[in-house]
């Protein structure tokens, strides 16, 4: 029978400390990783949620039929006559008319 070699040995038990080392490495490593991905997921999944919301805003607000339909039955707006009439005041009789 041939006598076991100690040499062997040492090189067995480096290559298992090297593996398990790198192993533990490398599952830290993901680790790391999934966290950060989970993280940028939070934040684009909030974004899209507010771009939606944003989108939704915008178009509520732009709608010209609600913008109608807003000002003349919440604010009791009416829609103007053909002839618009611009008053021109000059300060001078202004200041007239409030003094008498």
């Amino acid at each position: 029978m041939k006598k076991f070699n100690p040499n062997w040995l040492v090189v067995i038990i480096i290559f298992v400390g090297i593996s398990v080392l790198l192993y533990a490495l490398s599952t830290n490593l993901i680790r790391g990783i999934t966290k950060d991905l989970d993280i940028k997921l939070k934040e684009y999944e909030m974004l899209i949620a507010e771009n939606n919301e944003l989108r939704s805003k915008i178009e509520s607000l732009t709608a010209k039929e609600i913008i109608v339909d807003r000002a003349t039955k919440r604010l009791g707006m009416i829609f103007p006559k053909d002839e618009i009439i611009i008053l021109n005041i000059r300060k001078e009789k202004l200041e007239k008319v409030q003094n008498e």
